[in-house]
């Protein structure tokens, strides 16, 4: 069973760029899907490492830098698992809140990279904490680049005077 980690991903900037995303990271079920995001290669979708040729396992790396579906998700989106449930909220300043959990780590920097490569003009913040392993951080990216990231210990029992 995953410890799960609380994300709240913010995205800011352009409106028609904002637009653009909201559009994009919208899945079948749910407000937020990395896989809308950023899709994982049809090859990789059923690959496990322990079902497979060697052989095999060195053609998905050299193709797609990661072996197996677990891995490649832990590269490219940050975490294990795809997000289940998320809840998107729009503010009145049309910036966009996105609250979900993920499992064992937040949403990735390459992720968040991904985001304002492909969306100029937008800033994407992700703020997380991860009580059963006791971190918390901050991770934002604009035009493609992380500009700011930090990792800390987390007391979930801490009282919050927020």
């Amino acid at each position: 069973m995953a410890n799960y980690c609380d994300n709240n991903l913010y995205i800011t900037g352009e409106p028609e760029q904002l637009a653009r995303f909201i559009e994009k990271a919208r899945g079948p079920k749910t407000d937020l899907s990395l896989q809308s995001i950023k899709p994982m290669p049809e090859d990789l979708r059923y690959a496990n490492i322990s079902s497979q040729s060697e052989e095999e396992s060195q053609w998905l790396y050299d193709e797609y830098g990661a072996a197996d579906s677990f891995n490649w998700r832990m590269i490219n989106w940050g975490t294990g698992r795809e997000i289940s449930i998320s809840c998107l909220d729009v503010k009145e300043d049309g910036s966009a809140v996105y609250h979900f959990r993920t499992a064992w780590e937040p949403i990735g920097a390459r992720l968040l990279r991904s985001i304002t490569s492909e969306f100029p003009g937008l800033k994407a913040e992700v703020r997380y904490a991860e009580p059963g392993r006791c971190f918390s951080g901050l991770t934002i990216s604009r035009d493609g680049w992380i500009t700011e990231e930090s990792r800390e210990p987390y007391d979930p029992m801490e009282d919050n005077d927020e």
